[in-house]
């Protein structure tokens, strides 16, 4: 793609971020038969991705989808996984949904870090303190990691259940992020000490190496959970170079999870000897064919333990299709970071034009065919247009999304 085609779709990519762009913020779609809601999650990557870019009305309207689920938070501190833009109310249909708190968090954090506005920072830290708390319960065993009912994360048509891989990742970040907004250095050190310990213990409890499968053979209730299905894992000789997607006292998955796993190494959660193997594995079962990027591999099919009859609803979560191994344009955008994270910036850069390709060929889907590449869902996805203008910017500025790797 040469460089005046890449221009326009940049230029189509920013069309559809202020076409998304409402009185409350961000909808997920600019489509009228979209979404038309501003979803925590949605709106929280876009926000990332126009806070880096600099556009003034779409920086106004990432603030807008902070301020608006702020609003909506209910007396317990949970950040609602949407409001309705007509009715102007929160959705409570999910109450099981955790990752709404560490994106709200974390796009809060990063509109404070990159805007300078200590004035929304001082209004906020009180919401922020009451989504740490909500957060803070949802480990239910106290394990160090929060727990989730099944189909309760971003894929929500999935049987990811008990310890989720992809919402500790997200938690760590949140509990880093929230570090940097505390007001005093006591409530800083702690934060920072809980994001250690959740690092700490996603890679010790989500990746199965030789180690962590020597655990005690009397299992009994004092033991924690992680070590049920670590035993299992050790007597099925099963240990592979990713993170888990989740794990419960005795099962655990065994499929890879692209996004976990990407964010784990944006956010440096993995150390850099963890994200080569991640990315080698990505690249030899080719989770980035025909485009980027396939949400899980392999698919799940009928008669597996993670197969469930709720995947047909509407035929939408079949093999190869939505969260099932379909391709997310957004999931692209963080393999192009998580490339770029680690020095790989030729392959970031080949990955990206690729990327560019689907998105430019799809108008920005919301998800194609993991095998065919036929686009499905949404048409002017904002978190597709987001994820391509952030991926664009850190290959073209060089800036890191979050911090730097840890040794």
């Amino acid at each position: 793609m040469n460089k005046e085609a890449l221009q326009k779709l940049r230029e189509r990519a920013v069309a559809i971020l202020l076409s998304c762009a409402s009185p409350l913020g961000f909808l997920a779609s600019a489509r009228a038969d979209g979404y038309p809601q501003v979803w925590a999650r949605d709106s929280m990557v876009v926000a990332l991705a126009v806070l880096a870019t600099g556009h003034p009305r779409l920086q106004a309207a990432a603030k807008r989808s902070i301020v608006t689920l702020a609003q909506h938070q209910d007396d317990l501190g949970w950040i609602p996984t949407n409001v309705q833009l007509r009715t102007h109310r929160p959705d409570r249909t999910t109450p099981g949904a955790v990752d709404s708190n560490s994106w709200w968090i974390i796009g809060l954090g990063t509109y404070v870090r990159l805007m300078g506005d200590r004035v929304l920072k001082k209004r906020l830290w009180g919401n922020v303190e009451q989504a740490l708390a909500w957060l803070h319960y949802q480990d239910q065993n106290r394990d160090g990691l929060l727990e989730l009912q099944e189909a309760a994360d971003w894929e929500d048509l999935l049987a990811i259940r008990g310890t989720g891989l992809t919402v500790n990742v997200l938690y760590a970040q949140a509990l880093k992020t929230a570090a940097a907004l505390a007001p005093s250095e006591k409530r800083r050190k702690a934060l920072r000490a809980l994001f250690e310990n959740t690092r700490q213990r996603i890679n010790r409890q989500l990746w199965i190496t030789p180690s962590s499968q020597r655990v005690r053979r009397d299992i009994n209730l004092d033991i924690p959970q992680w070590r049920g299905a670590h035993l299992v894992a050790h007597q099925q000789g099963f240990s592979p170079p990713y993170y888990l997607p989740y794990y419960t006292m005795w099962q655990y998955g065994r499929w890879f999870d692209s996004l976990g796993n990407l964010l784990a190494i944006v956010t440096g959660v993995a150390s850099r000897q963890r994200a080569r193997a991640l990315l080698r594995f990505m690249a030899q079962h080719k989770l980035a064919h025909p485009f980027p990027t396939k949400a899980i591999y392999p698919p799940l099919r009928p008669g597996e333990s993670d197969w469930r009859e709720y995947y047909r609803k509407y035929r939408l979560n079949l093999p190869h299709r939505y969260h099932n191994g379909g391709i997310w344009p957004m999931i692209g955008g963080w393999h192009v970071l998580a490339l770029a994270k680690i020095g790989e910036r030729r392959a970031a850069s080949r990955l990206f034009l690729r990327l560019a390709a689907a998105n430019r060929a799809t108008d920005f889907n919301e998800w194609l065919h993991g095998k065919t590449g036929k686009p499905s869902g949404m048409k002017e996805q904002a978190w597709s247009a987001g994820m391509f203008l952030l991926a664009d910017h850190v290959l073209r500025t060089g800036r890191a999304v979050f911090s730097a790797y840890r040794k």
